[in-house]
């Protein structure tokens, strides 16, 4: 299945920028936790509203040595 999707940069930083705060107190706001908590949110909110957050695509890339799936555009802000 392919979507089409439009990515919103706004929407991206803004959503970014909630995380690194929520993660502040808890836990070392790495590019790791971050793209595994947008990953997650945006399943969520795709079930619940059928659509992504900010329009990102999800890719499976291989980072050091383990497989971990990372949103496409939010790797490059």
């Amino acid at each position: 299945m392919e979507y089409q999707f439009d990515f919103n940069i706004e929407k991206g930083i803004e959503s970014i920028l909630y995380i690194l705060k929520l993660l502040e107190n808890k836990a070392q706001p790495t590019l790791h936790r971050v793209s595994k908590v947008l990953y997650f949110a945006d399943k969520e909110h795709l079930e619940k509203y059928g659509r992504f957050i900010f329009g990102d695509r999800i890719k499976r890339r291989k980072v050091r040595y383990e497989n971990n799936i990372l949103p496409h555009y939010s790797v490059v802000l």
